[in-house]
């Protein structure tokens, strides 16, 4: 198949990782794949074989025809979009080229997505979600996202310093301040506690402030965005994921991957890849003594950390590997290439 992937977000995060998923899962499996992206996207960077188109809203109607241009030259089966921009921008073109468009919806927020052919819906309650906003459900395809399977990988061993880890944008829904609050619940019932909170945003000084506002600020350190993904994983003793709300969690399948236990709030997203006690610990949203709680019990308990970090890799290999991901995405492809071929007789 040739297929258009496109993604017009100017940042890191999920939903750029997801875009980088999809464009290399496809070429390993052989399919043509012409990636665009925003010109002030970083991704361009590290992925020269981008083409990168400027635009500055989902209304740019030179944007629109600069698409058509480049789209039609290449002459694809289909066209996949990452988020509302490229989708209202694409639906344009998809249309001037009577091909299908497929949407991936990663959150609940981009209605515009209704007015494409097909969705991609990262969890099942997101399908629901659109199903129930009109979309039809039979056009609906739950695609989990992927990671790319480390193997070999030790677990960490129990030692003196207990290392607590986060990361994502600074921004209220991450629930940051949850974090910070349930570590200085625990900060004396466990020697050598470090924490490192990834990430950049607005919130940066209010988290800084609130560390030192519990007298925590010696142990708790904000690295700033996370180059080296590798490296931060592999000196963490345990990883938290805080969220008010996360649609889906992938920072939850790159923790696992590198055999850290989880432990997640059970919102919609992270409850379709942990089951608490399994594979992971989930706690209510917005509860820094659940969250204390749950943290110390796996200090305490390097049985369980190694029960969980066994279950979790063995999930990653089965549910949201990119073999497993990728196949399941060009399967669904070609399911909706017959079906556009079967409309237009």
């Amino acid at each position: 198949m040739r297929i258009v992937n496109c993604m017009f977000s100017k940042k890191l995060g999920g939903i750029e990782q997801v875009f980088l998923d999809y464009h290399y899962s496809l070429q390993k499996r052989g399919h043509e794949v012409l990636s665009i992206c925003h010109t002030k996207s970083p991704l361009r960077k590290t992925n020269k074989d981008f083409l990168a188109i400027n635009n500055f809203s989902k209304w740019d109607i030179f944007a629109k025809f600069k698409l058509l241009k480049i789209i039609r030259g290449f002459k694809p089966d289909l066209i996949i979009t990452h988020g509302s921009r490229p989708t209202v921008l694409n639906k344009f073109v998809a249309k001037k080229l009577n091909i299908p468009l497929v949407a991936v919806a990663h959150n609940y927020w981009s209605k515009e997505l209704i007015s494409c052919n097909y969705l991609f819906t990262i969890t099942h309650h997101l399908k629901d979600y659109y199903s129930n906003l009109g979309f039809q459900t039979n056009n609906i395809f739950v695609i989990h996202n992927m990671i790319e399977v480390l193997e070999n990988l030790s677990i960490k061993k129990a030692n003196s310093q207990f290392i607590v880890g986060a990361i994502g944008r600074f921004v209220p829904k991450k629930g940051f301040e949850v974090l910070i609050k349930a570590i200085s619940l625990i900060k004396d019932k466990i020697p050598e506690l470090k924490v490192v909170i990834g990430g950049e945003g607005e919130l940066h000084a209010n988290l800084i402030a609130l560390a030192k506002n519990f007298k925590i600020e010696k142990i708790i350190e904000f690295p700033g965005w996370v180059k080296d993904k590798s490296e931060f994983y592999s000196n963490l003793d345990l990883f938290v994921l805080p969220s008010h709300h996360e649609p889906f969690g992938i920072v939850i399948l790159e923790a696992m991957n590198y055999n850290i236990p989880v432990i997640s709030t059970n919102d919609v997203g992270p409850i379709e890849i942990i089951k608490d006690k399994e594979n992971g610990l989930l706690v209510p949203i917005e509860d820094e003594k659940s969250l204390a709680k749950a943290i110390l019990d796996l200090y305490n308990n390097f049985e369980l950390r190694q029960k969980l970090v066994n279950n979790a890799k063995i999930n990653l290999k089965e549910n949201f590997s990119y073999n497993i991901i990728a196949e399941r995405i060009e399967n669904s492809l070609k399911e909706i290439l017959t079906r556009a071929k079967e409309n237009d007789k």
